[in-house]
């Protein structure tokens, strides 16, 4: 569990210490900080991984002892230029000194502290910038300063799961399937309703025994069934639908199988039915009769009917105006 949180020069915090827990709750205006706290604990966790990855288990060298780390592997922190995480933008600090000026690299720091398995520990990594498109990540010097030993990275620290998934909202009527750069981009911007259909078509074609956790544990939560995501390549689309339980365990009672069998006639055996019992649980008589079925099609985006379906609906609205003018005459 993780008990701390210390921020220095990270976005619009000059210093902050968060304690935490389980769970915690961030409350506060617009921009008060709530989403810049989880990105900076999303940022030393990108930070841990990439030092392990390249230092783990070697000798740290005394001289450049930092890995680099592209602002593009930043998902969880999508910024166009690395200097937008310095607070301020103030990544160099420069000063007069005896009639000459110094630079000096203004870096951040993140320190983490938590328990696992009853032992505390504590993580610190400092982040110092490059360029535009790149920064370096070593860990915090204790107590600060020169000659100061660098704080050791303890193993605990990285084997915190650490995820930021911004909320989502706003859940596209139809989703283009996208490359994973893509993807990650707009979960980072916070976009995710925008590649829901992506990443489940993902895992179900990549990790298949996993969308199947995932289908019966939105089943057991909502009593919804999801249905396997689709590509459709003429369209470049991907495509997922769900079964409601009570409508599929109805028809599955009188034999019917499910409503998008083909052997089923969504006219008097879903429609009929369904509008029936709507009505009759308002009180008041049936208003949506068999005949008035073409008029639900008002109410579905054009780009989501059946071909199909807009060709018989075409052929009766030709059929109606020809009957209509036989009469006139």
């Amino acid at each position: 569990m993780l008990t701390k949180l210390t921020i220095r020069n990270f976005k619009r915090f000059s210093e902050v210490e968060i304690e935490l827990g389980s769970p915690v709750v961030f409350i506060g205006p617009n921009n008060s900080g709530k989403t810049s706290a989880m990105q900076a604990l999303a940022l030393w966790d990108v930070g841990i991984k990439r030092w392990n990855e390249k230092r783990s288990g070697k000798t740290t060298p005394e001289k450049r002892p930092g890995v680099t780390i592209n602002r593009r592997d930043l998902i969880a922190v999508p910024v166009p230029g690395a200097n937008l995480l310095w607070r301020d933008l103030h990544v160099r600090e420069v000063r007069k000194d005896g009639g000459g000026q110094k630079t000096r690299n203004v870096r951040i720091d993140i320190t983490v502290q938590g328990v696992t398995e009853y032992k505390s520990w504590t993580c610190g990594l400092e982040f110092d910038y490059a360029n535009e498109e790149s920064f370096y990540c070593r860990p915090l010097r204790r107590p600060p300063g020169k000659d100061s030993e660098r704080m050791p990275i303890p193993k605990e620290a990285g084997k915190v799961p650490i995820s930021f998934l911004p909320p989502m909202s706003g859940l596209a009527a139809t989703e283009t399937r996208l490359d994973q750069g893509a993807i990650n981009v707009r979960i980072g911007e916070g976009r995710t309703a925008e590649v829901l259909r992506n990443l489940c078509y993902q895992v179900q074609t990549e990790k298949p025994e996993l969308w199947e956790k995932i289908v019966a544990h939105i089943q057991e939560l909502f009593g919804s069934k999801l249905a396997s995501p689709k590509y459709v390549a003429e369209r470049g689309e991907i495509l997922m639908t769900y079964q409601e339980q009570e409508v599929q365990s109805a028809l599955e009672t009188l034999n019917k199988g499910a409503f998008w069998s083909p052997d089923i006639k969504a006219s008097d055996d879903f429609l009929g039915p369904l509008f029936h019992t709507y009505f009759e649980k308002l009180g008041l008589p049936n208003l949506m009769a068999k005949k008035n079925f073409y008029e639900l099609a008002a109410h579905v985006p054009e780009a989501e009917i059946d071909p199909e379906i807009s060709e018989k609906l075409d052929a009766i609205a030709q059929v109606a105006q020809s009957a209509e003018a036989a009469q006139e005459n």
